[in-house]
Formats: structure tokens, sequence, C-alpha cells
């Protein structure tokens, strides 16, 4: 919609042109006079002059275009978007987003949670827009965490019965002491790493094999949050391919990676920002920056796809995960134009050199780094050794939310034992995710729950309960009245303030995603739907709908729906379903 809008003024003015849609002035505005020099009451009077569909006047203020709405068409216009069938878009650059990529040793905490729902709903608006898009998890499954697990795990006797990423992590921190206290403890966790890295003997077997249960585990988590993904790659199958191998003789052909010169002398290195930045040091161990860049490479299709695949699992979307694999077959992963890569802010230093050493091998090639500050909570960071996690798992974060949505809709709704239980989940699962995801990225977030489950207002269970109140406007609409909503005749009505400011806030959803995709900032969306709602509120106080008479009626029962469609639309953008009732 917001381009026809901008088209209509554009036609006019013989010129693509820029609309502003949130100024003070005006309902949109312009600064196509200023950029280009131009006198904007010349283009506000060419403007008026014309006969237009979506705008019913202009006028000049500080040489800027301000436009004023013609509210009716574009509500008729949006209505008839809502109700079309959506032709597939025709898929464009293929895109690689990575995310959570959390080591196989633990549960997932609430930092985690955050890296994989930015990473999800940034993958859901690329596939919206019409990109082929790989949802991909990079499992370190050669670390010195997993050997330190390991350590611990081949002297357990029996499976735990608790959740085996819980488990883990627990045994994890005792275990991590006793590498720190004991040097006999260091050599066996050293003898295991060895065995690890040379791979087909029993204990890369076994190592292989408690990562991909904690893994499972960890996937339990993943799916209650409803978060997919098409491929996971494992270093133990990247090291097996040689990836790194075929990496450093590439950068070296090409005169990319060369040998260091004073205190990286007998090192191989990369220039970096104008500087020398090691890939392997002179004793032949590669840094992990050596290996990231090697993995980009394969992302990229530098390096030839040389995994076989097979299947990891069914997810309950109903998509295969794949998992690379010494077994399976060939199949189209990797190969991508643009690569997205959900990591720590802390690592901005290390994505961008990342990136650059990429280019230098393929210029056209697109690395974003979308960088995400931790989670706080009580002002303590998590961590994996010291078990700061522990309390704040995001399945034990899911199950309190869920407690608490369900004590308040006890409270305030009647309804049966069973709807009660399914709603509670519904708020909870959403007011989680949301709570989240309003936070920008690039901003500390302390978790809060007098946000997270607050019928009161901004919040995800505020904007459920006004979705679910306007589907109820719209069944019982249906159940008397029941005309097709394109059918409803309202020409003569002229919206009042409250329609016009709920129009042009669902207007607004549309260019919340816009932003959303161009910064990568999920939270644009969050904010918006707040407004939205915001707005229907008002307009639902003010205007009776199924009281209303005529014209009237006919015109709230519209834009109702049309509210109603958005806000769920949007939402499911965000990962988050709805509920129809409360």
């Amino acid at each position: 919609m917001l381009k026809k809008l901008e088209e209509e003024i554009g036609s006019i003015l013989g010129s693509k042109i820029e609309i502003d849609f949130e100024t003070k002035y005006a309902d949109a505005s312009s600064n196509f006079a200023i950029k280009n020099k131009l006198d904007a009451k010349k283009l506000c009077s060419q403007i008026n002059e014309k006969e237009k569909k979506f705008f019913s006047r202009a006028k000049e203020l500080n040489n800027y275009i301000n436009l004023f709405f013609n509210y009716k068409n574009i509500f008729v216009e949006m209505l008839k978007e809502s109700l079309e069938e959506k032709e597939e878009k025709k898929k464009e650059k293929r895109v690689i987003v990575e995310y959570p990529s959390v080591n196989p040793n633990k549960p997932w905490h609430v930092g985690h949670l955050r890296n994989a729902l930015i990473g999800d709903v940034i993958s859901r608006i690329f596939i919206r827009k019409g990109y082929d898009v790989q949802k991909i998890n990079y499992i370190d499954d050669l670390g010195l965490q997993v050997a330190i697990n390991l350590f611990s795990f081949l002297k357990t006797k029996e499976l735990p019965s608790k959740k085996f990423d819980v488990w883990a992590g627990e045994e994890y921190v005792k275990a991590y002491e006793q590498y720190e206290k004991s040097e006999e403890a260091k050599k066996e966790v050293e003898e295991i790493m060895k065995k690890m890295e040379e791979g087909n003997n029993e204990i890369s077997f076994k190592a292989r094999d408690f990562a991909k249960k904690c893994l499972l585990a960890q996937y339990e988590t993943s799916f209650n949050y409803s978060i997919f993904h098409n491929l996971l790659v494992w270093e133990s199958d990247i090291a097996r391919a040689k990836i790194l191998e075929k990496a450093l003789e590439l950068g070296k052909e090409k005169g990319i990676f060369f040998e260091g010169s004073g205190s990286n002398k007998g090192c191989l290195v990369a220039k970096v920002l104008g500087k020398e930045k090691v890939l392997v040091r002179s004793n032949g161990v590669a840094t992990y920056f050596a290996k990231d860049v090697g993995f980009h490479l394969w992302k990229f299709g530098i390096i030839e796809n040389v995994f076989n695949y097979e299947e990891f699992l069914k997810q309950p979307n109903g998509e295969v995960l794949y998992s690379t694999s010494q077994h399976g077959s060939k199949m189209d992963f990797g190969n991508a134009e643009i690569t997205i890569n959900i990591v720590g802010a802390e690592q901005k230093e290390e994505q961008e050199a990342v990136r650059e050493v990429v280019k230098s091998f393929k210029k056209d090639c697109e690395l974003v780094h979308v960088a995400y500050e931790e989670v706080r909570l009580k002002e303590e960071r998590f961590s994996g050794r010291k078990g700061t996690w522990i309390g704040y798992t995001a399945d034990e974060l899911l199950e309190e939310a869920v407690k608490k949505a369900y004590e308040q809709i006890k409270k305030r709704f009647e309804m049966s034992e069973e709807e009660k239980q399914k709603v509670a989940k519904v708020i909870g699962v959403g007011g989680v995710k949301f709570e989240i995801l309003r936070a920008a990225p690039n901003k500390k977030f302390v978790f809060s729950w007098e946000r997270a489950i607050n019928f009161e207002g901004d919040s995800f269970a505020y904007v459920c309960y006004s979705y679910a109140r306007a589907v109820r406007i719209i069944e019982k609409y249906m159940q008397g009245e029941g005309e097709d909503i394109l059918r409803l005749n309202f020409k003569d009505y002229e919206p009042n303030e409250q329609e016009k400011n709920l129009i042009k806030n669902i207007l607004l959803l549309e260019k919340a995603e816009e932003e959303a995709f161009k910064n990568f900032k999920p939270n644009l969306i969050c904010e918006q739907i707040l407004k939205t709602a915001s707005s229907f509120a008002s307009f639902y106080e003010k205007n009776p709908v199924l009281k209303a008479k005529d014209e009237e009626k006919n015109f709230r029962i519209a834009l109702v729906f049309l509210y109603s469609k958005r806000i769920k639309e949007m939402l499911s953008v965000l990962g988050i379903d709805v509920v129809e009732r409360m």
C-alpha cells in the first residue's frame, strides 16, 4: 500500500518520490523539493490540480511537501489487499541466517532465546520478501566445553532422568571445577579433545552421541517457542571435510593469506583493517578466526559444497531438519549471496574481520552481523562455568509464564478449564516472545514479568485481548446480517478522528515491517503493533460498532475486520500465535 501512495504522488511530479509517513504537521510529508532544490509551493499546486485517489490535498511548509490522506480510499484499498489471494513471491537471492549456535552441553538460557527469536523473525521477514532462506544452526561439538562434559559423561553409569541438556549443564559446572583444580583432570580432558579432533574413534563417536542427545533436548525448547531450522552444521563434519585446509590453501593461492612479519613472523596472517590478523600460529594451531573464515567461504559457495546430508528429525511444523553427516547424500545447501549472523555485540570486531577477509575472495557477497546485547536478570551475566543460568533457562521462563498467565485468566475470564489451559499457553509463550522481541537487539535488556504478562496494556496479552474482541465483533455480525465484507456499502460515510487514527496505524504496520527488514530490528514491528492495538482501544471506546446504523455500521465492521486480519498477520511475522476468544 505504501508503494501505491508514493507512486501516486510520483506520477504527478514525474519523478520517483520518498514519503515520510510519520510527521507532525500532516498525514505524510516529503523532502523531495529540498533534495532537488525545487519550490515546494509550486509542487503542492501541481499536486492539488490533479485528480488523486489516495490524497485529498498537499500543502507547503518550510519547503516540505505536506500531504493529507483520503482516508476512506486508502482504507478500501487496504481492505481489498487483505482479501486478495497473494501470489507466492519469486525466490530472489539466497540468504543464510545462522542462529542461535548454542554449545551442545547446556540448556538454552534467556540470552540464547533472545538470539534464537531475533534470528527466527529475521528469517520470517526475508521469506515474506521472497528470498530463498536457509536457517542454519552451527553446532560446535569439538570445543573444550563438550570435552569437559564428556570427561564427566564417560564416568556416568546411567542416563539422567531429567532433561538431558539441563543435566549436562549442571554436570559441566562440576566438571569444570575439577578441570580447573586438577592437573590429572586437565590431562584427561586434553586427551579427550585430541581423540575428538582426530575423529573416527570410540571417543569421537561418544562425543557426537553426547552432543546429539543434548541437541535433541535443546530442540524440545526450540519447538515450544515455534523456532525451526533447515540445517545443522557440525564442527566435526567441517573438520572431516577439511574446510579449514581448503580455505587456507585457497587464500595462499590468491595472496590473501601470507606469512606475518615482526611479532607475527612464522604465522599465517591476513590483512584486516590495515593490520595483520593471525589465522595460524607459528606452532601450527589455527585460530578460531581462521575456522570462522573457512565456514563462511562454504556459506558463500567460495569453497564447494563438500558435505553429505541426512535427515536429523521431522519438526512440528512439518519440515525436515537436515544435518551434515559422514553418510547421507548431496543436497543444495550453502552458496548464499547474503549471510546473516545473529551474534553477540562483543563479537563485533571479529565479525567485521571475517567480513573483510571473505569479501577479498568475493566482492559482491554480503555478510551482515546482527549484534544483540546481553539479557540481564538481577544485574548478573549468564555463565556456563558458574551455572548462573540455573533458574533462568528458556524452559523455566516458559513454565513460569504459562503459570502467571493462567492465574490472570482464572481471575478475569469465564471459560472452561480446557480453554483456560489453552489460552494460558498462548499468552505465556507469546508474552515471553513479545517481551524479548520488543527490545532493540543492540540494547541491553532486563526481562520484566510486569510487562510480559500484563492484560492492562503495552503487552502481548493486551494485544491478544484486543484481537479476540475484534474477532468476537465480526462473529456476532456474521451470525446476524452476515454480509460479505467487500460488499458492505459506506460510499457516503466519512471516517471520524478515531477511525482515521486506526486506519493510519494499520497502514504503518506495513512500514514497520519494511523498516524491520532494512534495519534487522524486529522491535519496530512490536512497537507498531502496540500503537495499533492502542488506537483500536480508543476507537472501540468511543465508537459503537454493532449498535451503529447503516453506513456507519458497515464502515466500522469492515474496519474491525481489517484490524483483526492485519494484527494476526503481523504477530505471525513475529512467530506468535493468537487466541480467537478470551
